[in-house]
């Protein structure tokens, strides 16, 4: 998995789509560029107003992604 989706509290209006995304090794990925990709593929409103690149995810005791961890992070960095 190198991709994770989150709701980002904007506190005032609900909440915007926001990615944690990890690249491949030696790849390069910008916000742009993946917007771009995604518009093709799915709606305006799917498509992801905050991505963060990341060299791994938060993990749980078990190894698996954290995704309340994740969306712990993307609240306090991009919601208002």
């Amino acid at each position: 998995e190198n991709l994770v989706v989150k709701g980002v509290d904007t506190g005032k209006y609900g909440e915007i789509v926001g990615a944690m995304i990890m690249p491949e090794k030696g790849v390069t990925m910008t916000e742009e560029g993946t917007r771009y990709a995604l518009k093709d593929k799915l709606s305006k409103h799917e498509i992801p107003e905050v991505i963060e690149f990341v060299t791994e995810f938060p993990k749980t005791g078990s190894g698996k992604i954290d995704k309340i961890k994740v969306k712990e992070i993307m609240d306090g960095r991009y919601g208002k």
